[in-house]
């Protein structure tokens, strides 16, 4: 018996790829740098036409006062002679010994 050939015909189809060409950036670049340079010559026009003037004068009186020194101070019920006394010894008291008040004074001084 005979053997019977058949033949398929099966056909590719060819596909084109489509190449999108990319918009070019060079529009939007050239458009900054006029931006950019149109910005630096207004800055520069209105900077140009600014002008200031400053005087300044300084006084050569020296006076210092001294406050007076012999001034009592109560700080939470103690007094000491002078602030400065006071602060001399809340300087180095550990802040665990000291009330608000004397906590204040020496943050303050």
């Amino acid at each position: 018996m005979a053997k019977k050939i058949t033949k398929s015909n099966t056909k590719r189809k060819s596909t084109n790829k489509k190449t999108t060409s990319q918009p070019k950036n060079e529009g939007n670049s050239l458009g900054i740098t006029i931006l950019i340079v149109a910005g630096l010559a207004l800055l520069i026009y209105f900077a140009s036409n600014i002008e200031a003037n400053i005087e300044v004068s300084i006084d050569a009186n020296n006076d210092v006062q001294k406050e007076s020194v012999d001034q009592k101070i109560v700080i939470s019920g103690r007094t000491y002679n002078s602030r400065e006394a006071a602060m001399e010894k809340l300087q180095f008291m550990p802040q665990s010994q000291l009330t608000d008040e004397e906590i204040k004074f020496v943050e303050s001084y």
